[in-house]
């Protein structure tokens, strides 16, 4: 079979109108056909809409039909035979894993999601020209349909936040095929980072020190691929995450302890008076001091407190 080429994901995103640096780009192959191998620079997730035939994925092939899901991972020449009987009609999404802002949080509890995301360094699927997943519901596969003619909608249109409103289609996409179709391939697989976890062990420490090497051992990651997956998954790092949580609980503790600020920064973790209310002041705004005069003014001028 010959070979087109590489398939760049910003050079389609170009010539369909959409910003270059977009990491998503939604394409039809409406009368697939026999297609030549080609190879893409990011993932592509193929759903097969109608038709059968043969996807060649490298050395190895396998037979596909209406309501096949697969996966090609970027740098793998791929192409495509068509059936005898009825000609192949797919939807092809084509996307950059590692330029999504996923909100990863329990998703990695979801069979299969660590094939669309790769969250751990080491964890590599050994990709085969079979499908992944196959919906069987015709009501879902149109269902999924309209979801990528809606991402396609939302690439190209110059609204407000549309990568945003991509992203969110782009997921619920992907969860739809993940909860309602049939898995067919094996799951095994490493652990992959449970920021679930971390999460939890911090809001159940953060008003005491925590070692960095205790959340880096939680994570399953190195210390440097850990810091940035948890900034890549929260929008902060850890220390800022932290930083945010004892504060939140000083605006509630301020109220109870009004008179005595070094108490309070005591009681959420800073032993220095003045680094607690260096902090307090970077992310509220204002000092602890000034925080409570704005909570009284406020309470003064309640609506409860107003006659009639």
């Amino acid at each position: 079979m010959p070979y087109d080429g590489l398939y760049k994901l910003q050079r389609y995103n170009l010539e369909k109108s959409v910003p270059a640096e977009y990491p998503i780009a939604v394409f039809y192959s409406p009368n697939q056909g026999s297609y030549n191998f080609h190879e893409h620079d990011s993932m592509e997730l193929v759903i097969v809409m109608k038709g059968s035939g043969k996807h060649i994925l490298g050395s190895d092939a396998a037979q596909i039909r209406e309501g096949n899901v697969l996966l090609v991972p970027p740098g793998v020449r791929h192409g495509y035979e068509q059936g005898k009987e009825s000609e192949l009609s797919l939807i092809n999404i084509m996307y950059d894993g590692e330029r999504l802002p996923i909100p990863v949080i329990d998703a990695t509890n979801i069979p299969l999601f660590h094939f669309f995301f790769p969250l751990h360094p080491h964890e590599k699927q050994a990709f085969t020209a079979a499908p992944i997943l196959h919906v069987s519901d015709p009501a879902v596969l149109e269902k999924v349909r309209l979801l990528a003619d809606d991402l396609s909608r939302e690439l190209q249109q110059e609204l407000p936040g549309n990568m945003f409103g991509a992203i969110v289609v782009f997921l619920n996409l992907i969860l739809t095929l993940l909860r309602l179709g049939d898995i067919l391939v094996k799951t095994e697989r490493v652990k992959v980072f449970p920021l679930g976890e971390v999460l939890k062990y911090i809001n159940e420490h953060f008003t005491q020190e925590i070692p960095m090497q205790v959340l880096v051992k939680k994570s399953f990651l190195s210390q440097r691929r850990f810091q940035f997956k948890f900034k890549q998954t929260t929008g902060y790092t850890v220390t800022d995450y932290i930083n945010r949580r004892r504060i939140e609980l000083a605006t509630i503790l301020l109220k109870k302890h009004a008179g005595d600020i070094r108490q309070v920064g005591i009681m959420c973790g800073y032993n220095n008076e003045n680094y607690f209310i260096r902090k307090f002041k970077a992310i509220m705004g204002c000092t602890p001091g000034a925080y409570l005069k704005k909570q009284k003014t406020a309470e003064k001028i309640s609506p409860r407190s107003l006659p009639g």
